[in-house]
């Protein structure tokens, strides 16, 4: 009973930590540099939704708001429904750009925020797949 009482007390502290952790790093999103990943690659639709899902647990636990670029090199329809379910279902901003190169992809990045962290993946190389979020 004592041991029930205690463990309750535990986590209620444990859920106030958690609580003030998140608000703090939700509430300091603003100067914070967005980090914007383009994958690059083909026929990925069986790990797209793992290397999305990877980066946007990064994003939640590290406070850091992430964008995603899909460039397609033929891919398949699944991948495109992979990344509009991920734009539509949390606040990585996901999208697909279909039939570009990656410098005119990587020039508008830079762009568009000189605060932009960009990180460019091929999913093609092995190597490459070392930067993504574990």
């Amino acid at each position: 009973m004592l041991a029930a009482i205690f463990a309750g007390i535990v986590g209620c502290y444990v859920l106030a930590a958690v609580a003030v952790h998140a608000v703090f790093n939700r509430s300091h999103r603003k100067d914070v540099p967005v980090c914007h990943y383009v994958l690059v690659g083909d026929s990925q639709q069986l790990q797209m939704e793992r290397y999305i899902r990877s980066i946007y647990w990064k994003a939640q636990w590290s406070g850091i708001p992430a964008r995603v670029t899909v460039i397609d090199e033929g891919f398949a329809d699944e991948t495109y429904a992979i990344v509009k379910k991920f734009s539509e279902k949390t606040d990585v901003v996901c999208h697909c750009a279909k039939e570009l190169n990656t410098s005119s992809v990587l020039t508008n990045a830079a762009l568009a925020g000189a605060a932009e962290q960009i990180v460019r993946i091929d999913l093609r190389v092995p190597d490459d797949l070392a930067k993504l979020p574990c």
